[in-house]
């Protein structure tokens, strides 16, 4: 008994409903060119995918990083989560002897935001493209096409309903999404779970918007997270932000408080009594001066010794004082 041959590809794919005709004939259809098209977007134009990292919080503010992104579904996916993951800030907690990376936004959260987007955006409207915008606070996913069917934003998480039945199921069968209305939980789970606070959503008739909102880095209730930068200290002057050193005597702190006098500062134990400021030049040896010799007149002899007049000459004692003739003698 020969071996069973396999079908063809096409035929496999117009079983899925990806794709119609037979032979030469066969053609995919949207779903199918989406999902294993080599360049779709050649005739999908809408199907690309547009993301831009903003400085600030709003459109005004400049470009960091933007890039158009194309591809099939599966590797677009992933193309726009590295993308996210390579503009988040990422902080640090230290946990025992490691430190563990803390991101903006869970992975998994953005992940299934932007298959979601893909997958129910409306593709009839050609001249628009799923919108992914970076903020300093924030991430949002706009994706064309407001909620369809009986989805409203009060039963998000309760009804399904899917625009592009042919790709959910082709996507479901990919193990890309799950198909059972369990994104959005998920996606609130995932910003419990790091920290986040719960995602907003915003629909109309031409577009739905999620918004995550990015983890704070520094908490305000830690101060050592918001510890200012110190401020640059000229020598022999003492700042506010600097740690104030030790007193090298607090001996003569306690006496001095003892007897009443000035106390330390507050922040620590500094010798409020003015300090000698030092200078380079006083470290600096100063190089010894050899004394000046005077000089002598012109024509005059001897060793160059200055003469002292007459009277300033020392006399000899039995000149300066005679002796008194003493009496009775």
């Amino acid at each position: 008994m020969g071996a069973v041959a396999n079908p063809p590809a096409e035929a496999r794919l117009t079983a899925l409903g990806l794709g119609n005709g037979g032979d030469a004939a066969w053609t995919p259809t949207v779903a199918g060119l989406l999902l294993f098209g080599r360049a779709p977007q050649r005739l999908l134009p809408q199907a690309q995918v547009k993301v831009a990292r903003f400085r600030g919080d709003d459109v005004t503010g400049l470009i960091v990083d933007r890039a158009e992104i194309g591809g099939a579904v599966g590797p677009l996916i992933e193309a726009v989560t590295q993308f996210v993951t390579r503009n988040m800030r990422v902080g640090g907690v230290i946990e025992g002897l490691y430190r563990r990376d803390v991101p903006e936004y869970p992975i998994q959260a953005v992940r299934e935001a932007v298959t979601n987007a893909i997958a129910h955006r409306d593709y009839r409207l050609a001249g628009q493209k799923v919108q992914v915008r970076m903020f300093d606070d924030r991430l949002e996913i706009e994706s064309p096409g407001g909620l369809a069917g009986p989805v409203t934003l009060d039963t998000l998480e309760t009804r399904r309903y899917s625009r592009n039945p042919r790709l959910a199921q082709a996507m479901y069968t990919l193990r890309l999404v799950e198909e059972m209305g369990t994104g959005i939980r998920r996606i609130k789970r995932a910003l419990g779970a790091l920290g986040s606070g719960p995602p907003t959503f915003v629909s109309d008739r031409a577009a739905f918007l999620i918004r995550l909102p990015a983890l704070p880095l520094a908490d305000p209730a830690d101060p050592g997270d918001l510890a200012p930068n110190p401020t640059p200290v000229r020598r022999g002057e003492h700042s506010d932000n600097a740690p104030a050193a030790p007193d090298p005597n607090p001996q003569s702190a306690i006496r001095r408080v003892a007897a009443g006098g000035p106390q330390p500062p507050a922040g620590g134990g500094l010798d409020p009594r003015p300090q000698r400021r030092a200078t380079h030049q006083s470290r600096v040896p100063r190089p010894a001066q050899r004394p000046q010799r005077r000089s002598r007149p012109p024509g005059s002899g001897g060793s160059g010794r200055t003469r002292l007049p007459a009277q300033n000459r020392l006399q000899p004692r039995h000149l300066l004082h005679p002796a008194r003739p003493v009496a009775g003698r």
